[in-house]
C-alpha cells in the first residue's frame, strides 16, 4: 500500500524516515480502528491512537523492538497493529486483520492517560513475548505434557529473554544493577539459581512464589544476566534463536548444549557451564 506523506512538517518530526503518519484514505481498511483520529506506520505494520503524539511514540518504540528483535533472532517481525486503549480494556479484534495483511494485534497504553508507566518498556518487553510465541513458535500450542507454561511453549527462561532483550537499554541496565548489587552486599546468599533448575524453572509469577516481589525480579534480572553471559562468550548475538530452535523440536538446554555446546565454544556439560557462569557473574558484581 503507498502510503503517503501528512506534511513534511509531520515527518520533519520523526528521526525515522520509515515512521510517517498515515492518511486515512491509505490506512488498512478496518472499520474498528477508524474511531482513532490517528495513524502512524511503524515498519512493522501500524499504530492507531488518539494523540498525533501518542502514535509517533509508540511507532518509534515498535520500530526499535521489531529492528532488536531481529538483531537477536534473525527473524523479521511480520506486519501487524498497535491499538491504544485505557488501562484494563482490551482492543476490538477485527476479523478482517489477515486480509489487510496484519498478523497480530496489540492494545497500548498511554501514560499520559494513566498511572501506570506503560511508555516505552513494557511495549517492547510484551511485544517480545507476542513476537516469540509468533515467530518462533508459530503459535504452536502447548503440549499436554506442558506443566503450567507462562507464555509460549517454550521454558520459561527462555521466553522472558526474548521478551527483555528488546527493552531499551536503561531498563536492562537496571536489571543488571539490581541483581549485582545484591549479590556484592549478600556475598554469602544464593541469589541465582543454579542452570540445572534455571533453565528447567516455571516463571515466578505462574506459581505461588509470585508472592515473593524480590523472588520474580531476581528471576527477570537473572534471565538478563544470563543472556548476557552466553552472547558474550559464544560471541554470538543470534545464540537464543539456535536454542529455541531445539526447544521447538522438544530439547531442553541441556541436551541442546549436550549436543550443540562445542559448536558454539561453550562445555557440552551443564555442570561444568553453571561453574563457568557463576566464576562470570562473580567478576561482574566483584568489579561493580
Amino acid at each position: 500500500m503507498l502510503v503517503q506523506i501528512l506534511c513534511s512538517v509531520l515527518l520533519a518530526r520523526s528521526n525515522d524516515p520509515i515512521i510517517h503518519p498515515v492518511l486515512e484514505e491509505d490506512r488498512p481498511d478496518i472499520s474498528a480502528f477508524k474511531k482513532y483520529p490517528f495513524c502512524y506506520t511503524t515498519g512493522f505494520g501500524y499504530v492507531y491512537a488518539r494523540t498525533e503524539d501518542g502514535a509517533k511514540e509508540f511507532a518509534e518504540e515498535i520500530n526499535r523492538a521489531g529492528n532488536t528483535y531481529r538483531k537477536y533472532f534473525g527473524s523479521t517481525v511480520p506486519n501487524g497493529t498497535a491499538v491504544e486503549v485505557n488501562y484494563g480494556e482490551s482492543p476490538e479484534s477485527p476479523s478482517n486483520l489477515a486480509s489487510n495483511k496484519l498478523f497480530w494485534l496489540f492494545p497500548v497504553i498511554d501514560a499520559r492517560n494513566s498511572s501506570e508507566p506503560t511508555i516505552p518498556y513494557p511495549v517492547a518487553h510484551e511485544l517480545g513475548h507476542l513476537w516469540y510465541y509468533g515467530v518462533q513458535w508459530k503459535y504452536r500450542p502447548h503440549s499436554a505434557t506442558a506443566v503450567d507454561p507462562y507464555g509460549s511453549p517454550a521454558e520459561d527462561y527462555l521466553d522472558e529473554i526474548a521478551a527483555i532483550l528488546l527493552e531499551p537499554d536503561r531498563e536492562k541496565e537496571t536489571r543488571r544493577i539490581y541483581l549485582l548489587n545484591q549479590m556484592a552486599a549478600r556475598p554469602s546468599e544464593n541469589l541465582t539459581w543454579p542452570l540445572k533448575e534455571f533453565t528447567v524453572l516455571h516463571h515466578p509469577n505462574s506459581t505461588e512464589q509470585r508472592k515473593d516481589v524480590n523472588l520474580v525480579v531476581r528471576f527477570y534480572s537473572q534471565c538478563l544476566l544470563f543472556s548476557d553471559y552466553l552472547i558474550e562468550t559464544t560471541k554470538n548475538e543470534k545464540i537464543f534463536a539456535a536454542i529455541t530452535e531445539a526447544s521447538t523440536k522438544g530439547k531442553g538446554f541441556a541436551v541442546w548444549l549436550k549436543e550443540e555446546g562445542e559448536k558454539y565454544d561453550l562445555p557440552s556439560d551443564l555442570e561444568q557451564l553453571d561453574k563457568n557462569w557463576v566464576a562470570w557473574i562473580k567478576s561482574k558484581h566483584g568489579s561493580n
